[in-house]
C-alpha cells in the first residue's frame, strides 16, 4: 500500500501533545498573566510533514512506501471532489483550502506560552508512544 505525500512533504508542522494543550488551557483559566491574551500553541519541534508521517508509521510498526503527488494534481482532484461528492451526499476527504494550509505549514513561536504556563513540551514521538502501539 502506498501513502500519498502532497508535493515535497517538506512543509513544517508543529504537533503538540494533548496533555500540553490541557495544561495551557487550565493555565489560561487560572493565570492572571494570560488575561486578554492570545497564545500560540505548538510542540517543541517543527517537523517536516514527511517526518511526521514517518514517525507515526514507526510508532505503529507499519512501514509504508510513500508516493509524492504533485500539488497541481492534488488541487485538480480536490476541486473535482469538492464539486461532485456533495452532490451524492459525501464530504470531500481533502479540499483546496486544506491543501493550501498544508503547504503554508503550521508552526509558531511557543516562547510566550512556555513563559506564561511553564509547560514542559513533550516531543512528538514521545507523545505518540503514549497512545499508539505497534
Amino acid at each position: 500500500m502506498f501513502l500519498p505525500i502532497v508535493g515535497t512533504g517538506e512543509y513544517l508542522l508543529q504537533p503538540i501533545f494533548i496533555d500540553n494543550v490541557y495544561q495551557a488551557y487550565v493555565g489560561a483559566l487560572t493565570n492572571e498573566k494570560a488575561t486578554n491574551k492570545i497564545f500560540e500553541l505548538g510542540g517543541p519541534e517543527a517537523l517536516a510533514y514527511e517526518k511526521v508521517i514517518d514517525t507515526i508509521a514507526t510508532a505503529i510498526g507499519a512501514e509504508r512506501k510513500k508516493i509524492h503527488l504533485p500539488v497541481s494534481l492534488m488541487r485538480i482532484n480536490a476541486a473535482l471532489m469538492e464539486t461532485f461528492l456533495p452532490v451524492v451526499g459525501m464530504t470531500p476527504p481533502v479540499t483546496r483550502a486544506q491543501l493550501k494550509m498544508l503547504q503554508e505549514g503550521s508552526s509558531c513561536d511557543v516562547r510566550p506560552s512556555l513563559e506564561t504556563f511553564h509547560l514542559r513540551l513533550v516531543p512528538f514521538a514521545q507523545g505518540l508512544a503514549t497512545y499508539l502501539k505497534p
